[in-house]
């Protein structure tokens, strides 16, 4: 524990000689300061830091800056400064809740300790511009709900101590509020904003469904122009133009359903496929996709078509990754002679793939000759194949459906 005090301490000790305490030239004419002695390092539309250097040297590190409540000349500064956007400053702070004591070698239990004995402010210490800064900061806000603490990226914090002792303060999250006084006039002006924006959103709302309901009248026209009770919905009308937006999200959610139906059955398709062998994959293709009947010439042939299709759908798999194998060894002779020799090994056993599925297929076309005579064989009739039939690669194999 007493390392860690140390360890804090000369951290301080070596930052309080960096610390910073002249206010940059970009804040010295500030229209929110209450009186010269205030400096402000940093300011924005939605927060502003006053400088509030800490006693570095005090040997009791929580008896520093953010154990301080900042005066108040620093807080009607921020309040001034808010003011100016319209918005209440915000000042967070942890209320002090003290722990039981205990006298254990936990260092976080200690931390916490000491930490809960004070409120906790919100202090920062940080680098802006290059030169190192001390100080209290405040946001700017409507209200509390949009109250932001986050880092901005105007500045870096340092984790020394405030924000570091921050993590082990269990108190309750506070908040020193001034909130200021809206005049008659600026809420008139303001609802009057109001009734002007929800009027302009209210015209393009207006514009947006005339869109539509053009756009929907040639697909739509027919079915909208009678109701349930064979009444027409008059052109123009507003049960007209709702009828044919109804209309139009039935069909959404129709096709939305058939669509994701579709991807459904894909899926599970693809997952039987792939459970199959070549030649089941094949038939099944052939049968159910295809509707080739089993036995037939056009069946042998549809099955071989698939066959050669899905070789060479291997073979430019291999001209691939021998591609990619060449680009990734370029730089190491070693690893692209054994990248180009798995390939070649790769290459190999597809071209041998290749003649025995080639071998196979002949032999099939030969019997099934020999069976039904020596006929002149039909070509591929694609009037049997259904138009919305897609094939594609999956797993290395065609998948058709």
């Amino acid at each position: 524990m007493k390392k860690l005090f140390s360890t804090i301490l000369v951290l301080g000790l070596l930052l309080s000689g960096c610390v910073t305490t002249t206010e940059p030239l970009s804040e010295k004419n500030n229209p929110a300061k209450i009186d010269n002695t205030i400096k402000i390092i940093y300011s924005s539309p939605s927060e502003i830091i006053i400088m509030a250097n800490s006693n570095q040297l005090a040997l009791n590190v929580y008896k520093t800056y953010p154990y301080q409540k900042p005066n108040e000349k620093i807080i009607q500064t921020a309040f001034n400064h808010c003011k100016i956007y319209k918005k209440n400053s915000y000042h967070y702070y942890k209320k002090k809740n003290p722990l039981p004591y205990k006298l254990i070698a936990n260092t976080h239990y200690r931390l916490s300790y000491n930490a809960s004995l004070s409120d906790m402010y919100d202090w920062r210490s940080f680098t802006y511009k290059g030169k190192y800064y001390q100080g209290f900061r405040f946001s700017c806000s409507v209200n509390q709900g949009f109250f932001n603490r986050s880092k901005l990226t105007a500045y870096n914090e340092s984790i020394w101590p405030g924000i570091m002792l921050q993590q082990y303060h269990r108190g309750e999250s506070n908040f020193i509020v001034k909130k200021r006084v809206i005049t008659q006039e600026e809420i008139a002006e303001n609802k009057k904003k109001a009734l002007e924006e929800k009027e302009r959103i209210a015209k393009l709302e207006k514009q947006r469904r005339i869109v539509l309901i053009e756009s929907l009248e040639k697909e739509y026209g027919d079915i909208c122009s009678k109701s349930n009770d064979n009444d027409k919905f008059k052109k123009g009308t507003k049960e007209y133009g709702d009828c044919l937006i109804r209309t139009d999200q039935a069909a959404i959610a129709i096709a939305r359903e058939k669509d994701e139906l579709r991807k459904k059955k894909k899926i599970e398709l693809d997952k039987r496929l792939a459970a199959m062998t070549p030649t089941e994959r094949h038939a099944y293709n052939c049968s159910e996709t295809f509707n080739f009947k089993k036995g037939t010439e056009k069946f042998n042939d549809c099955v071989f078509k698939l066959y050669t299709a899905e070789l060479d759908i291997q073979k430019l798999e291999l001209e691939k990754q021998v591609a990619e194998a060449n680009a990734k060894a370029a730089s190491n002779e070693q690893l692209r002679a054994e990248s180009l020799a798995k390939a070649q090994i790769a290459s190999a056993n597809a071209s041998t793939r290749a003649a025995n599925l080639n071998s196979s297929m002949q032999l099939m076309k030969l019997s099934e000759q020999l069976i039904k005579g020596n006929q002149p064989k039909n070509p591929f009739n694609t009037s049997n194949v259904r138009l919305k039939t897609t094939c594609s690669n999956v797993g290395g194999f065609l998948s058709c459906f």
